[in-house]
Formats: C-alpha cells, structure tokens, sequence
C-alpha cells in the first residue's frame, strides 16, 4: 500500500502539513517541547551527534516547530556552521526565534514556507551537507517532488546525507517503507543504521542524495 493515497490525521494540528492558516494552539505547542517527548524521543544533541552532525556543517532542518531539536542542533554545527529552518507555521517561527538566543541565531536562516513552495528555493545548490526530516515526512504532498528539488541542494555523493526519523504511533512499518521506496525512486541510495539513543521510533535511516554525480 502506498501511504501518500491517504491522509495521516494528526492528533494535534502538525506545524509541518500542508496546512498554512498559522494557527497553533499554545498549549498544543509547548507539548513539543514537554519532558514526555524528551523521554520518548530521547536526548537531542546526543540524537544529532550519533547521525553525524558535526562543527562546520550547514544543515537543513525541516519544520523545527519550537525547536526540540533546533538548539541542540545550532549548538552542534558550531560557529562555522549553519542552519536552515523551514516551517509553514509562521507563530511557531516567531515563537521559535524568541526561543534561540541571539548568539546562535547569527547562525540560523528562519523561513517562512508558503503555499506551493517547499522553503528549498533561496538555498544554494549543493550547499547542504545533512536535511533533518524528524517526525515530519508523512505530512509533506507531492513527496516525490518535494525530494526532487531536496536533492538540488544536498551535496552529492556520501558528501550529504538526509536523516529521515518518524513516529511509529502515527505511521507504521508498512507506511515507513513506502517512503523509503519514494526516496529510492527520486535517486537516493539508503543505508540502514540504529541509532540507541533514539527508542521509540523506527531505525534511522540516512539518505545518500546520488542524484548528481
């Protein structure tokens, strides 16, 4: 079965579908970052350290929300490197840069994704060495296509990589591997790896962008 033929209802509103009226409710938000998800997703910087993210790097990271992952992730690339934040809610992106402390925002590129864009559009070609898909790809449309322009700014090669991560009490084993197939499709080689710090959720999986060569 393909799980891009039907819909993932969130039980909260998803700050990464395709829904871009704005609107997320407060108390829905701060769930995002409550110690239940710290405990269920486990330690963020350790997460970031053990997929590879390292000083220098500049790093995509797709629909941050409130930024469970975001300071950790500033913090790791260092003061060399950079990251590019892309959500289609604009409150959560205003909450979170109220969040990130201005010495790591110098660091951080806050885009607003509209509809009908993918938040890829302003980023240079190979100019990305890791894309943060966490808990996220299930809400994406037009998948394939979304993967398509992904892989225009990921290097090439073993150079970049995309770490994709999902939930399985939203999407299941069956569902997961659908969307490795659509990676594969739109020229990605995968290579499985567990990650010990990160229970809960299915195996890692980073992405090897071989589109070009």
């Amino acid at each position: 079965r393909n799980s891009r033929d039907h819909d993932h209802h969130c039980e909260h509103h998803c700050p990464h579908a395709g829904d871009h009226h704005g609107e997320f409710p407060a108390h829905k938000a701060e769930e995002l970052l409550s110690p239940e998800r710290l405990e269920r997703d486990g330690d963020p910087a350790q997460y970031l350290s053990e997929v590879g993210i390292k000083p220098g790097h500049t790093v995509v990271e797709v629909g941050p929300a409130l930024g469970f992952y975001t300071l950790p992730l500033l913090e790791a690339v260092g003061p060399s490197g950079y990251v590019h934040l892309l959500d289609v809610s604009e409150p959560l992106l205003m909450g979170l840069r109220q969040r990130v402390p201005a010495e790591l925002a110098a660091r951080a590129n806050f885009v607003h994704v509209t509809e009908g864009q993918t938040g890829f559009e302003q980023i240079e070609d190979r100019s990305v060495d890791a894309v943060l898909l966490i808990n996220v790809a299930h809400h994406i449309p037009s998948f394939h296509s979304y993967l398509t322009e992904m892989s225009r700014v990921v290097r090439s090669g073993e150079q970049g990589t995309v770490i994709l991560r999902e939930p399985p009490q939203r999407v299941d084993e069956y569902e997961f591997l659908d969307e490795i197939e659509v990676f594969l499709q739109a020229g990605y080689a995968c290579v499985y790896q567990d990650i010990p710090g990160a229970p809960g959720h299915f195996p890692v999986l980073p992405l090897i962008n071989s589109i070009a060569r």
